[in-house]
């Protein structure tokens, strides 16, 4: 056992882990210092009087504009309308997904990318029907360099499995491209500096539907007040950066992996979400509400089931032949 009371590698490698989800992730010296023996030794010294002719400084009274109260008490800098603009001018100026990775690297009007070590650039099918939008990279994600990486990404894949695609036919992204310190979620103000470059993913790819997972990206996508838990599986006919498109809010892999007991809820989701696809050009585009099976289909139950006193219709008995979402 060594000083710290550490046994063996895998505590040290642990350790090292849970350091690294609190954001602890440099380095500041090679030795340990003790803080509290050195405080204990400052507090036995004698302190200097201050000088008479030197008064405390005044504590400047910040004037609340709109939206910027709690921000200020929380001492969070808020975004500016400077850096604001400056991501607007990359993001409109990106031709393509590439010149989009290429302007993220180069823009430092969010602060999450001081503390992350790389950049979580969206990936997936330029032109995919399906755009699948998170909150911010985790810890997984951030090290792989992929959105949606580790056991959160296997479940997902699954859950794209049991409407038959996988990540070749969509386009996977998040709010932010930068983990946030201990994968809190994103601040406001860190979501509004990087929505301009999600924006302009939007209008690159012209998806025909956009699924947000999870609260933030419902929030972000449609509005403040919006709530994954009380629009989960609903369609809202949206246009953002000029793309008329459809947005679906789906609980997010990682919730379902602390909250197993509502897989059955995504279930129902996933079945509404491969009606969407089966409609195709079915579907009005012209904003007015789509038809009711795109937005209740009555077979949207779990696999295995079906309706009280009747057969099952055939839009059922192909739901059945589709994999399921694992329980597990």
């Amino acid at each position: 056992m060594d000083a710290n009371g550490l046994n063996d590698r895998k505590e040290l490698t642990d350790i090292l882990q849970w350091y690294g989800s609190a954001g602890v992730d440099i380095c500041i010296g090679e030795t340990a210092r003790n803080h509290f023996l050195e405080n204990a030794n400052i507090a036995g010294t004698a302190r200097p009087s201050p000088r008479k002719d030197m008064q405390p400084a005044k504590t400047a009274k910040i004037s609340k504009g709109p939206g910027q109260g709690t921000m200020a008490k929380a001492g969070i800098r808020p975004d500016t309308e400077k850096e604001l603009e400056k991501a607007r001018i990359l993001a409109g100026n990106a031709k393509n997904l590439d010149e989009i990775k290429q302007a993220l690297e180069s823009f430092d009007g969010c602060s999450l990318k001081e503390r992350a070590s790389r950049t979580v650039h969206g990936c997936g099918n330029p032109s995919a029907r399906i755009m699948l939008v998170g909150k911010a990279p985790s810890d997984e994600d951030e090290l792989l360099a992929s959105p949606f990486a580790g056991k959160a990404g296997q479940l997902l894949d699954a859950m794209l499995q049991s409407v038959s695609l996988t990540r070749d036919d969509v386009f996977l992204s998040n709010v932010v491209p930068w983990r946030p310190p201990g994968n809190r979620d994103p601040a406001p103000h860190e979501a509004r500096a990087c929505l301009p470059f999600l924006e302009r993913q939007i209008e690159l790819i012209g998806p025909e539907l956009i699924v947000a997972l999870g609260d933030m990206a419902t929030r972000t996508l449609l509005g403040e007040q919006a709530s994954v838990l009380k629009q989960d599986g609903e369609i809202k006919n949206m246009e953002i950066a000029g793309c008329r498109t459809r947005v679906m809010a789906m609980l997010h892999p990682q919730f379902l992996l602390r909250q197993p007991a509502q897989k059955q809820r995504t279930w129902r989701s996933l079945c509404k979400l491969r009606l969407v696809l089966e409609a195709g050009s079915e579907t009005e585009d012209n904003g007015q509400k789509p038809p009711a099976r795109t937005s209740e289909p009555s077979g949207a139950m779990a696999p295995g089931t079906s309706k009280p006193g009747g057969a099952a219709t055939a839009e059922e008995s192909g739901m059945r032949q589709k994999p399921s979402l694992p329980l597990r």
